[in-house]
């Protein structure tokens, strides 16, 4: 988006109007099943229509068994299975129990099962709209200086964690007063989190041990050959494997 300034404006100000003036509109409350029943009401009236003005009123009802074909139906899995397959892999890899994933997943999915009563498909629309026309602009033009304030809010408070001379008892207030306040939802929902965040911080635990194991002979070698070198400098190290030479033909 905005690569031609022109075309982009006007296409985001078409849609603003468009938007801001269905929002004055009282009867206009979209749902899916509101979108299901307009649109099966615009094809019925289109069908009657055509048979009454169009036929004048000759009603040609086809009696076959088979609305779609083999061929068709072939024709159209051979199109969809592809992107079928797709969209399978992603939800397998969402799905796939990683505590990484888990866990940003299921935040996700309780903050849309707890709002999901007050979205709806005209919302997510407008939200969609214009978050194309304006994310990417605001990410492309302010990435550093988002990334600079997020690290530098970051530190602060993981600098003002680290100088906190309570530490539990901070946790335990705060979980505690968490919990009073929360329904029985969210705290099956807490608990969840929290067994997720211990099984990430064991693998991440264990992956950095892995990694300090996998590092360790290569230092050691080298460390070894920077000893052996430095001895044999200066005189009194291990001998150099000596390689005899060729014996000469006897002539």
């Amino acid at each position: 988006m905005w690569r031609d300034v022109s075309k982009s404006a006007l296409i985001f100000g078409i849609g603003t109007f468009i938007t801001i003036s269905s929002s004055y509109t009282q009867d206009l409350n979209i749902s899916f099943i509101t979108v299901i029943s307009y649109v099966g009401l615009v094809y019925l009236a289109a069908i009657f229509l055509y048979r009454s003005i169009i036929c004048r009123g000759i009603v040609d009802i086809d009696e076959s068994s088979c609305v779609v074909g083999e061929e068709e139906a072939i024709w159209v899995l051979k199109l969809v299975l592809p992107y079928l397959n797709e969209f399978l892999l992603k939800l397998r890899a969402l799905f796939s129990g990683d505590p990484s994933t888990t866990m940003k997943l299921a935040v996700l999915l309780f903050v849309l099962a707890r709002c999901g009563s007050s979205i709806t498909i005209w919302k997510m629309a407008k939200l969609g709209f214009f978050g194309v026309f304006t994310v990417p602009k605001v990410c492309c033009s302010y990435s550093h200086q988002i990334t600079a304030y997020g690290t530098f809010w970051i530190r602060r408070f993981r600098d003002a964690w680290a100088s906190c001379t309570h530490k539990k008892a901070v946790a335990v207030a705060i979980f505690t007063l968490v919990w009073n306040l929360s329904s029985i939802v969210a705290r099956i929902w807490a608990a969840f989190m929290l067994f997720v965040a211990f099984r990430y911080y064991q693998q991440r635990t264990a992956m950095e041990e892995w990694a300090e194991a996998e590092t360790e002979p290569s230092d050691t070698n080298e460390s070894w050959k920077g000893t052996v070198g430095r001895q044999r400098q200066h005189g009194y190290g291990p001998p150099r494997m000596m390689v005899p030479n060729k014996l000469k033909k006897r002539s």
